[in-house]
C-alpha cells in the first residue's frame, strides 16, 4: 500500500485500480507522489489581545495585500495582522455584511441588507484605503440579499423571495454610474421557493445557481451591452442535487451539495460548454454537513470545508485534485468545538487556508489551518482487500518504510481482518532517524488467518 494519490472512498481493492485509500483522515495524500504526509495543523485563530478566540461572525475578502473580516450584523472590518498571528482591532464604517464581499485587491464591493445599498473600498497603490463609498444610486429592494457577484462592468444582486409579490429578483448595477437595472424575476412563492442561491464569475460570465426541493438550476448572467438589456439564460437543470454553493476553478464551475435524498454530500462539475458529472461523495457512506467551497484553489486543486462525518463534524477541511478528482480530509479541528451548524467558504491568504465556523451552542469562530505545521493525530485507512483470492490467507509480515523519522514523532501500522471492527496494532516505531522496520505477524505458534484484509497507517506527535 504505497499509492494514495487517488483520494479517499474506495471500499474494495482489486489488482489493477489506482491508488485510492477508504479513509483518508487528517493527511496529505497529493504533496509528494509515493508519500502520505501528516496534515495542516488546524487552530483557533486569536483576537487582538492574542490571549483570547476571535468569536465574530465574519465572512472574507483579501483586499490590499491583506485579509479583511467583515463582522455581519455590524459595522466593523478586521485586518488579520500576519506578523503576530493575531486579528487587529475592529475598523468601522463597513456597515453589516451577510454575502462574502467581491472584488480584486484594488477595490472590494459589499452590500449591506438593512439598507440595500452596494459600497466599495479602494486603495491607490498601497497609499491607503479610501471609503467607505456608495457605488449603488437607488433601492434594490427591501428584503435580505441572497448572494452578490461581479463582472468586468457589472454587479449583480440576487434578492430573496419579496414577501408581497413572492417573485425572486435579480439586479444588475452599474459599477460606473451606480445604475441599479431589474433584468430578471422569478414567481418563487410556496413550494418553488429556492432553498439556497448562489453566483460566482467564470471570467467574463456570472452564474446563477438557484436550488429548490426538486434540484438545481444553472444560469448564466448575460451583461448589458450596446446588443440590449441584460438577461438570464438557464443553461442546466440537475434534477435531485440540492446545491449548496458555487465557485469557479480553472475554466470550470464546481457545485457542492447533496444527493441521494440530502444524505449524502457530493462535488459535480460543470463546463460552459454544456457537459457535467460527479466527482463523487465526499466521505463515501457518511453524511457531512455544510460543504461549501469560495476562494481557496490553487493551479491543481481546491479545498471545501464540511464535517468530518457524520458523528465527528470537527471542521474540516477537504482537499480536492482538480486533475484527478480525489479527495482528502486534510485537516480538521482537533481541539475546539466538536460540531458546526454553519461553515463560510474558505479563502487563501500567503499559503494559511481561514474558514469560519458556528458551533452549535452558537460560538463563532475562525479556523486557521497552516500547511507549515502537522495535524497531532492523523490516519489513513486502506480498502479491504482479498487479493482476487476467494479462499483464506495468510498475513506473514508487515513492512513500514518512511523518510528518517523526526524525534516526538510515533508511527503506527495496524491491520483488520474481514471488516471484522477489530483493529490490531503490529508496528509502533519511534526510531529517531529510522527510515523503517519490519514485524512479524504469523509466527510458529500464532497463525492469522483472513479472507480480506484492511491496513491502517498512524501518525501522532508527543513534542509540545
Amino acid at each position: 500500500w504505497t499509492d494514495w494519490s487517488g483520494g479517499e472512498g474506495r471500499r474494495k481493492q482489486k489488482f489493477g485500480e489506482s491508488g485510492r485509500s477508504w479513509q483518508l483522515n487528517g493527511v496529505r495524500a497529493f504533496e509528494e507522489p509515493g508519500h502520505l504526509i501528516p496534515g495542516y495543523y488546524v487552530e483557533i485563530t486569536q483576537d487582538s489581545t492574542g490571549a483570547a478566540d476571535f468569536t465574530k461572525p465574519v465572512v472574507f475578502t483579501v483586499f490590499a495585500d491583506r485579509l479583511r473580516a467583515f463582522e455581519s450584523a455590524a459595522a466593523n472590518m478586521y485586518t488579520w495582522d500576519t506578523a503576530n498571528s493575531k486579528w487587529g482591532v475592529a475598523d468601522v464604517d463597513t456597515y453589516d455584511v451577510f454575502t462574502p464581499p467581491v472584488g480584486s485587491n484594488k477595490v472590494v464591493y459589499w452590500l449591506t441588507p438593512t439598507t440595500q445599498k452596494i459600497w466599495k473600498y479602494e486603495d491607490f497603490d498601497g497609499a491607503g484605503l479610501v471609503g467607505p463609498t456608495q457605488v449603488s444610486t437607488g433601492t434594490i429592494s427591501s428584503n435580505s440579499t441572497s448572494s452578490l457577484a461581479e463582472s468586468k462592468d457589472y454587479l449583480y444582486v440576487y434578492d430573496a423571495i419579496d414577501s408581497g409579490s413572492e417573485e425572486s429578483r435579480l439586479w444588475e448595477i452599474s459599477k460606473a454610474s451606480g445604475t441599479i437595472t431589474l433584468i430578471e424575476n422569478w414567481n418563487d412563492g410556496g413550494v418553488n421557493a429556492p432553498s439556497r442561491v448562489a453566483m460566482a464569475a467564470l471570467g467574463d460570465v456570472v452564474y446563477l445557481m438557484r436550488t429548490s426541493h426538486e434540484g438545481t438550476t444553472i444560469h448564466s448572467i448575460i451583461p448589458t451591452s450596446a446588443a440590449g438589456t441584460g438577461s438570464v439564460a438557464e443553461i442546466a437543470n440537475l434534477p435531485g442535487f440540492i446545491g449548496n454553493s458555487v465557485w469557479p476553478h480553472s475554466g470550470m464551475l464546481y457545485l457542492s451539495g447533496t444527493s441521494d435524498n440530502e444524505t449524502a454530500n457530493s462535488v459535480l462539475y460543470y463546463s460552459p460548454e454544456g457537459t457535467y458529472g460527479s466527482l463523487g461523495n465526499i466521505r463515501k457512506g457518511d453524511d457531512v454537513g455544510n460543504v461549501v467551497g469560495g476562494k481557496s484553489k490553487m493551479l491543481d486543486h481546491f479545498f471545501v470545508t464540511g464535517g468530518l462525518s457524520a458523528s465527528q463534524p470537527n471542521h474540516a477541511l477537504w482537499q480536492i485534485d482538480a486533475i484527478s478528482g480525489g479527495m482528502s480530509c486534510v485537516a480538521y479541528d482537533e481541539v475546539g468545538d466538536a460540531a458546526a451548524e454553519d461553515v463560510a467558504s474558505p479563502i487563501i491568504f500567503k499559503g494559511d487556508i481561514f474558514w469560519s465556523t458556528r458551533a452549535a451552542l452558537g460560538t463563532d469562530r475562525v479556523m486557521r489551518a497552516r500547511p507549515d505545521q502537522y495535524m497531532i493525530n492523523s490516519n489513513a485507512i486502506s480498502p479491504e482487500h482479498d487479493f482476487d483470492l476467494v479462499g483464506n490467507k495468510f498475513l506473514s509480515s508487515m513492512a513500514l518504510s518512511c523518510q528518517p523519522l523526526i524525534a516526538d514523532w510515533t508511527l503506527y501500522v495496524d491491520y483488520q481482518i474481514n471488516g471484522n471492527g477489530t483493529w490490531t496494532n503490529v508496528i509502533t516505531y519511534t526510531t529517531d532517524g529510522g527510515t523503517g522496520t519490519t514485524a512479524l505477524v504469523t509466527t510458529d505458534t500464532s497463525t492469522i488467518e483472513f479472507k480480506s484484509l484492511q491496513m491502517r497507517i498512524r501518525f501522532s506527535y508527543t513534542g509540545s
